[in-house]
């Protein structure tokens, strides 16, 4: 459609929705330079009703890639794009929906009150915020865990029976002479096993035979590549800073098998469940103990149960490490896997004021295996480097503090991180303190799925906004600011200005259930995606405050989606510096969807943002009840708005898909005593707008513009319409 045919067309349709809407008094404030109009009150679906306005319909909203747009990175030429996400792209509708399809588990399985009579919290939602999200094939029905041996002596049978599986079994006796099984080594581990309660036994017998179980399939996932392939893969460190195309990663994702790995992180996870309920069950005398109580050797790495004494450990190695309790400091590489030699490492800690100081790969780091740390009660530290704190790297990482007030510090790669694997993050309970520079909180690396996900608490979430503390400066921000890439965000690698190598970004999603939190950032964070990743954030109740740069809170560049859903609370949507791109901004073939179901809230910025579709992006702002207050510097592009190019009227035929597009911003308010605000640059003092109001309608491009036509959708109204469909029935 050509633009004086879209113009009529506009026209015609504002025309029949004043005569035919019963809401419409049709005064007309100005519709001229901006089509404002004046509307009553009414019930209904805010967002339908704003797209039939402009002639439009769910079906309109989204992306469906034709094979004929040439020059468009065609998703079937980008690999590793992550299995929701092209329904996501074209229904961005359909992201609340998704987005409780991820913190309705975590609602569920991680309250308090579960983990004290449950054990499938760590299963399900290793299987919800994990695996679902990353390899098809799996249900969940059961991890199918074996049960411990039904021997009077359980444990050192279960021992006996993981190193005769990984190729260590009895020494044959040979010219009829007897094999003498309790030699001096046997002996030894017999005197450490009495030392411990049978109850004990019995339960780190079956908790270590699925463990050895979750070892042979992690083995299996990566039976077809050579053991240098595995070792160069588990050498790079920091995958999404590499600018250089690494093509032993393309080599390892041709070969190895992820539902293998997924089935042994699944059994890995029920087990640890099973064996941190049934030790909380037993009495307490059951678990008293100091210092080492049982160390040994297996071919997949060592077994140790500690005391309840409080010590200072250096964890290397292992496949389990148990603590039973007390203050301890845990420094190595505890619950960190390591490609071939250490499939499988796992710490549980049931109780104490405890502090995990991990290297590289460490504290829930899946390195090309599984990772799995779960503090099971008391305040505590962890610090580590890179790649740990629930990572995932070809493998699982999973860290889950359920009690306490608790301190996580590291650089990168972390705090519910994945990139080719899965990583994830949680906390049940407990004012929390999480503090990086980037790559987590939530991070969707190439091929991956991280997950932070907390139940409750009041807690702060810092990614180091400031380059000259973190490194990563952005030019988006004159090199001030940092690219965190954080706090729910997906990222890909963009090589098509380089070496050709365009891979998809993955999941990253933020999920807090409960409490008063504090998010902090620099740029690129906050439900926020780039490059075929998928960005997502999740509040349920509580008075929260968000406070980042740019590309931020939900927001997007390059064929991305990124969303924030909150359903409770006064929040505050601040954006500092140079203040822009976010609140629901899209940047080229952007889903930028911000959702807020209730409260007063706030929403700052300075340029660019608050609703605002530039390069044929769909940015939506919805806030359906409240007495809410909209900032943004007075002559910049916002309030629900699309941006206009020459090439959406003239689409060259290298690139016609700018011409088969729309460009789609709205800022949709449903309700309360709303404040619409331009600041002076200058003065940094507040006005109102004389434009925007309650009860206005306001097309931006408006009917008249040069600009209007061309599937060009900007549109500002409050109303009382507090209703939608898609998000009703998911609502807590």
């Amino acid at each position: 459609m050509n633009r004086a045919s879209r113009l009529r067309a506009i026209t015609i349709t504002l025309l029949l929705t004043l005569l035919t809407c019963p809401i419409a008094r049709a005064q007309v404030v100005d519709n001229t330079s901006i089509g404002t109009i004046v509307f009553e009150k009414t019930d209904g679906d805010i967002l339908g009703e704003a797209l039939e306005r402009l002639g439009l319909t769910r079906a309109d909203l989204g992306y469906r890639p034709l094979s004929s747009w040439t020059r468009y990175p065609l998703p079937t030429q980008i690999p590793y794009i992550n299995t929701a996400f092209s329904d996501l792209f074209a229904r961005p509708q359909v992201i609340p929906r998704y987005i409780h399809g991820m913190a309705d588990p975590v609602r569920k399985y991680l309250a308090p009150t579960r983990l004290a009579t449950e054990d499938d919290a760590l299963y399900q939602l290793a299987y919800y915020l994990g695996v679902e999200k990353f390899a098809g094939g799996f249900r969940n029905y059961s991890a199918n865990c074996l049960p411990a041996p039904a021997t009077d002596s359980p444990l050192f049978d279960a021992i006996a029976r993981i190193r005769y599986d990984f190729g260590q079994g009895p020494r044959q006796g040979s010219f009829g002479d007897r094999y003498q099984e309790d030699d001096t080594e046997e002996l030894a581990l017999r005197d450490q096993i009495a030392a411990l309660a049978p109850e004990v036994r019995s339960i780190v017998a079956g908790l270590i035979l699925n463990l050895a179980d979750a070892a042979r399939w992690t083995d299996l996932s990566f039976r077809r590549a050579e053991l240098d392939l595995l070792a160069r893969v588990e050498a790079i460190v920091d995958i999404p800073n590499s600018e250089t195309y690494l093509p032993e990663l393309d080599d390892l994702a041709l070969l190895w098998d992820r539902q293998s790995l997924c089935y042994g992180a699944l059994k890995a996870a029920q087990a640890l469940d099973t064996a941190r309920l049934a030790l909380l069950n037993l009495d307490r005398k059951l678990l008293r103990g100091e210092g080492i109580l049982l160390d040994t050797r297996t071919p997949i790495g060592r077994i140790v149960v500690s005391g309840t004494d409080g010590e200072e450990y250096d964890v290397t190695e292992c496949l389990l490490w148990l603590d039973l309790g007390g203050d301890d400091h845990y420094g190595g590489s505890p619950a960190g896997s390591r490609a071939g030699e250490l499939p499988v490492s796992v710490l549980l800690e049931m109780d104490g004021r405890d502090t995990y100081t991990g290297r590289d790969g460490a504290l829930g780091a899946g390195l090309l295996g599984l990772g799995l740390l779960v503090d099971v009660a008391g305040d505590d530290r962890y610090e580590s480097t890179t790649r740990g704190q629930g990572y995932g790297q070809f493998g699982f990482g999973l860290l889950a503090d359920l009690a306490g007030d608790d301190e996580w510090t590291m650089a990168s790669c972390g705090q519910g991180a994945g990139c080719f694997g899965m990583g994830i993050h949680l906390d049940a309970a407990g004012n929390d303190r999480y503090y990086l520079f980037g790559e987590g909180q939530g991070f969707g690396g190439v091929g991956g799925v991280g997950t932070l996900a907390s139940w409750g608490g009041n807690d702060r979430y810092v990614a180091e906004p400031y380059a000259a503390k973190a490194g990563r400066a952005d030019y988006h921000s004159d090199h001030l600011v940092a690219a965190n890439a954080a706090q729910g965000c997906g990222m890909g690698r963009r090589g098509d200005g380089s070496d050709g190598h365009s891979w998809a970004g993955g999941l990253g999603a933020l999920i807090e259930i409960h409490g008063r939190d504090e998010y902090r950032s620099g740029n690129w964070s906050l439900g926020t995606g780039f490059w075929y990743g998928i960005g997502l954030l999740y509040e349920g109740d509580g008075d929260d405050t968000f406070e980042s740069v740019y590309f931020t809170q939900a927001s997007g560049a390059h064929f991305c989606i990124g969303s924030i859903l909150d359903e409770g609370g006064n929040d505050s949507h601040r954006l500092f510096e140079n203040a822009g791109a976010g609140i629901a901004f899209g940047w080229d073939y952007t889903n930028a969807l911000l959702i807020d179901t209730e409260g007063d809230d706030i929403y700052e910025a300075k340029i660019i943002s608050l609703g605002l579709s530039e390069i044929r992006s769909n940015a939506l702002l919805i806030d359906l009840k409240g007495d809410d207050i909209y900032r943004l510097d007075a002559g910049q592009l916002g309030f629900g708005a699309a941006d206009m190019q020459e090439r959406y009227g003239e689409a060259p035929a290298t690139a016609p898909y700018y011409g088969e597009s729309l460009s789609i911003g709205l800022l949709l308010d449903g309700g309360g005593g709303d404040r619409y605000e331009l600041r002076d640059p200058d003065t940094n003092s507040f006005s109102p707008d004389t434009l925007l109001s309650d009860n206005r309608w306001r097309l931006r491009p408006a009917p008249d513009s040069p600009d209007a036509g061309f599937d060009n959708y900007g549109a500002f109204w409050d109303v009382e319409l507090k209703s939608l469909p898609e998000l009703e029935p998911f609502l807590h």
